[in-house]
């Protein structure tokens, strides 16, 4: 985030309203940098927190956590969050299910995650030679 204020000049504030907006409209999507199954690699995550709570007190207990789109009833967020493993991922949310006016919170750890980066590749280049669309 602070590269794009440095290189936009735009505030942090306005920063993260334009990413939240270009994520909510499918403009930019976001790939996680992960390390091989034996490798050490950040494990990025979505996660629906209900009820009211502050966004603050939320990026205090996730720590690196993005806006991705918000209800207003019933009072929901749903966020990209970012964890070292599974057993950090498991603390920040029991940590968050602490907080005052939380409902629930529910994570997913789904199907969009790849682990290895050379699957990845592998699975565009299969594509290309077939001249299959990537979507």
């Amino acid at each position: 985030m602070q590269e794009l204020t440095e290189a936009t000049g735009l505030s942090p504030k306005t920063v993260r309203k334009h990413l939240e907006r270009l994520l909510r409209e499918e403009l930019l999507f976001i790939t996680p940098r992960l390390g091989s199954l034996g490798d050490s690699g950040e494990l990025v995550y979505t996660t629906a927190v209900f009820g009211a709570v502050p966004m603050a007190d939320l990026r205090r207990a996730l720590g690196d956590v993005f806006l991705i789109n918000e209800l207003q009833e019933p009072p929901a967020r749903f966020l990209l969050c970012r964890g070292i493993d599974l057993g950090d991922v498991t603390t920040r949310i029991a940590r968050v299910g602490k907080l005052p006016g939380i409902a629930s919170v529910n994570v997913s750890l789904n199907r969009e995650i790849i682990v290895s980066p050379d699957l990845l590749r592998r699975l565009v280049q299969e594509r290309i030679v077939k001249g299959g669309s990537l979507s």
